[in-house]
């Protein structure tokens, strides 16, 4: 993943969350909490299986981080 920073890193966040949403929502929805200079949350929501897909929803979201 390149080297972000400012605002550029938090446009490049917001796109990822809005692409992931996209294809990912209902089932699981990403939401932007907070952005800081070196890390970002981000909460996840939605019905998936709490034991077996989480994981899952995460890796995608650092797939469209990377893209």
């Amino acid at each position: 993943m390149e080297d972000l920073t400012g605002s550029h890193l938090s446009d490049s966040i917001l796109k990822a969350v809005e692409e992931y949403n996209k294809y990912r929502s209902p089932e699981a929805t990403a939401k932007l909490i907070e952005i800081q200079k070196h890390e970002f949350v981000v909460e996840f929501e939605g019905p998936f299986c709490s034991s077996c897909g989480v994981q899952d929803y995460i890796e995608d979201f650092i797939y469209e981080l990377e893209d």
